[in-house]
Order: C-alpha cells, then sequence, then structure tokens
C-alpha cells in the first residue's frame, strides 16, 4: 500500500461524527459533548478535522500528478533531443532518474506524514468535543518524526539545496509531526489541549509552507517552474524541428502543433500549490480559534478555513475543466 495511503480515510468518521453531533449528541447528564466546550465548538472542531481529510487527500493528488509529470517530461524530453539531434542524458543519468524519483516525490515523503500527524490531531479534536466512533488504529509519533526527518533529507538532495528554514524551524517543524500525533491524556480539557497543541500546528504550517514553496522561486514551486520551462522549450524545440523537415507536409506539421499544445495545456500549473500553501496559511488562526471563549470567532475563522480547502480542491481540479471545455 502507497505510504501515502496508509493512514487514510477518515472522512467517512468524521461525517458520522458531524451527523451525531448534528443531532445532539447527548452526553450524560443531558449535555452536549464535553463539559464547558460551548455548543457550536464541537460542530466546529469536526469541521475542522473533515476540512484537514480533505486537504491531506487534495494535496495526495496535486503531489502525484505533478511527480508524474516530473517522469514523464524527463522521459519526453530524453526522446525530443534524439529525435532533433540536442544532448540525450547518458542512460546511467537515466535509470537514477526513475529508481531516485523526483523532487515531488521526495516532497510527498514530507508531507505524507505531517498530513498523517494533522489528520489524527483533528480527529482526536473532534473526540473531545463530542461523540466520535473509533478510528483507525494509531500511527507511532517517533516513526512519523522519523519518516519526516528522512523525506526531507530526501527532498532537499532531490533539491540540492536546503530549505530557507532556520535550524530552529526545522527542529520545531519535525518535532511537531510527533506531538500532534500523541494522543491527549485521559479526561484533558478540550481548550488546554487546543492551546497546548498550538505551537505544534504553528511550527509544522512553517516547515510545509517551505517544503511547497512559500512564493513561486522556492520549494516545489521553484521546480515545477523550472519542470514547466524545460518541457516547454523542448516542445518549441521539436516544432521549431518540424518545421525545417519538408518531408512532414502541412498536415503533420499542423497535427504536432495541435499536439504541442495539448501538451502545454496539461502542464500542472502554479496556482494549485499556491492554493495549498493559502490554506496551511489559514490553519493556525482556525485552530487558535476553537480555544477562544468566543464560539461566533471560532466558527468563522474555521469557515475560513474551509474555504481555503475549497479553493485548494477547486484549483486542482480546474484544469481537467478547463481541458472539458
Amino acid at each position: 500500500m502507497p505510504r501515502w495511503q496508509r493512514y487514510r480515510r477518515f472522512g467517512p468518521i468524521l461525517v458520522l461524527a458531524g451527523a451525531l453531533m448534528g443531532a445532539g449528541c447527548a452526553a450524560p447528564g443531558g449535555g452536549t459533548g464535553q463539559a464547558g466546550v460551548a455548543d457550536s465548538v464541537p460542530a466546529a472542531a469536526v469541521q475542522l478535522a473533515a476540512d484537514l481529510a480533505d486537504a491531506d487527500a487534495a494535496v495526495e493528488r496535486t503531489i502525484g500528478r505533478i511527480g508524474e509529470f516530473a517522469q514523464r517530461n524527463r522521459r519526453e524530453a530524453a526522446a525530443i533531443a534524439y529525435a532533433t539531434g540536442g544532448r540525450v542524458p547518458p542512460s546511467g543519468r537515466a535509470a537514477a532518474v526513475a529508481a531516485n524519483g523526483t523532487a515531488a516525490m521526495a516532497a510527498g515523503d514530507v508531507l505524507a506524514p505531517a498530513f498523517d500527524a494533522l489528520v489524527l490531531h483533528g480527529r482526536r479534536l473532534a473526540g473531545l468535543a463530542g461523540e466520535l466512533p473509533p478510528g483507525l488504529p494509531d500511527p507511532d509519533p517517533a516513526q512519523l518524526r522519523r519518516e519526516a526527518e528522512q523525506g526531507l533529507a530526501r527532498y532537499e538532495a532531490a533539491l540540492r539545496r536546503r530549505l530557507p528554514l532556520t535550524a530552529a524551524e526545522r527542529e520545531a517543524g519535525l518535532a511537531a509531526v510527533a506531538a500532534l500525533a500523541v494522543p491527549p491524556a485521559e479526561g484533558a480539557d478540550f481548550a488546554d489541549y487546543v492551546s497546548e497543541r498550538q505551537p505544534a500546528v504553528e511550527a509544522l504550517t512553517v516547515l510545509l509552507r517551505a517544503v511547497i514553496g512559500a512564493d513561486p522561486q522556492s520549494g516545489l514551486r521553484a521546480r515545477l517552474a523550472a519542470e514547466r520551462e524545460e518541457a516547454m522549450r523542448a516542445q518549441a524545440a521539436l516544432l521549431a524541428a518540424a518545421r525545417r523537415d519538408s518531408s512532414l507536409g502541412v498536415l503533420g506539421r499542423y497535427a504536432l502543433y495541435h499536439s504541442a499544445m495539448r501538451a502545454e495545456a496539461e502542464l500542472p500549473p502554479d496556482a494549485v500549490l499556491a492554493a495549498a500553501v493559502g490554506m496551511l496559511s489559514a490553519l493556525p488562526a482556525a485552530h487558535a480559534a476553537l480555544a477562544s471563549a468566543d464560539p461566533v470567532a471560532a466558527a468563522q475563522r474555521v469557515a475560513a478555513f474551509s474555504a481555503a480547502v475549497d479553493r485548494l480542491e477547486e484549483a486542482e481540479w480546474a484544469p481537467e475543466r478547463a481541458a472539458a471545455e
């Protein structure tokens, strides 16, 4: 089973939890959820948990598509170079690329355990706020941290540079993976638990924003931009060679041009990674608001995070919708 799918599938559980809470979810004694938790906070906690699961799935799909594009792009660039008389990478280098994967796949090795921890934490928030059915077995916090740390080393090796993080930010982000996977103490207070985990949520979002790229010139966004430019240069070289080849004829060049335009339209856009960064930016405020004494503010901050997740999903599917039109 792929690493990204090992601790997934919390969505149906969270939907059921939301239905239970919406129906009242009466706790012993006639109350709703944990004593001291405002009535609207359980719904906000369940919404945040469900949004984290949705964001996790969207990021997983996005990273998978970018990784597939990068591998396909390298093969296509080598084929075009061969066809046009350009420089073809040595076969040994091509084999190394196939064996080592891409920067996107290495980024996924960081994002996977990090989102495992976030989704698990969201589920526990929902559990503390009210009734929640049993879920999947919990991963080991120390193991998740090791996986994130090893993935970060592979990712930076693939980028051939270190991420723009201080040593303290790096350590805090990795420690946050383990911290968010540690279950709350028995009888933990909801607001206290949220406040205790808030620094870990903030530290992890700093790390993940750096992995994805806080701007188009950093992280995976910079690598994607370079891959897109490489793909467009290769297609331009192929079209130029086709124009010089009179044996293709008008119809042959016409077909090749349309093929190149389709390939360009299918290039993964930066917009989806930018939306992922926006989603991460909205998470700390939504999480912190759950501990506030103002349930309206909590609902608003969580709604803002939900909207950010919606924008991520819209950006994810935008290229396919555009191609279908």
